[in-house]
Order: C-alpha cells, then sequence, then structure tokens
C-alpha cells in the first residue's frame, strides 16, 4: 500500500517543478539522443543484412559461418592437393635427374 501524498501549496508544488525542470530537460535530450543513435543502428544493421545476404545469398549468420568453414576446408583440402602434386613433381625430377 502506497503511502499518501503530502498535500503542499502550489508555490511549493511550483517550485519542485521549477528545481527539476532542469534534470527534466537532461533527460529528455538523453532520451532523444538514444533514439536517434538507435535508429542509426537500426539502419547500420539492415544495411548490413542486405550487403550479407547480396554476398552471401542469405542474412542469417549461421549459415555464413557455415559457408566459410566449408570453404576453409575445399581450401585446405585444394592445397594438399597441390602440395601431393607438387612432390609427385619433384620427386619425378629427382628421378629423372638420377637417371642422367
Amino acid at each position: 500500500m502506497s503511502t499518501p501524498t503530502a498535500v503542499r501549496k502550489d508555490s511549493e508544488n511550483l517550485a519542485i517543478i521549477e528545481r527539476l525542470k532542469p534534470k527534466h530537460s537532461a533527460e529528455l535530450n538523453k532520451l532523444i539522443r538514444l533514439e536517434a543513435e538507435l535508429d542509426r543502428g537500426e539502419r547500420d544493421l539492415e544495411e548490413l543484412l542486405a550487403q550479407l545476404e547480396q554476398g552471401w545469398g542469405t542474412r542469417d549468420l549461421d549459415k555464413v559461418r557455415d559457408i566459410i568453414r566449408q570453404n576453409y576446408a575445399s581450401n585446405s583440402e585444394k592445397v594438399d592437393e597441390w602440395v601431393a602434386g607438387l612432390t609427385a613433381v619433384t620427386d619425378g625430377l629427382a628421378a629423372l635427374e638420377a637417371k642422367v
């Protein structure tokens, strides 16, 4: 149960309002600034998600991570194949030099 409000004269209420006006103004300015930052952040996020979709074909970050993992695996396989091919060439050249 809340406590009853003390009855004050209008002059006292006006004094309280005047005393709190700077705080109210500061909080209002903070709210306006934060709303603007939120709007800007939401626009930036939407732009980044659109770029993500354009470049990766999806807005889903988990799918992008999977694509990147798959690309790493594929690149590793290709490098291993290249190394094996280079080793075969090196071994072949060494065998050829040994015959000469």
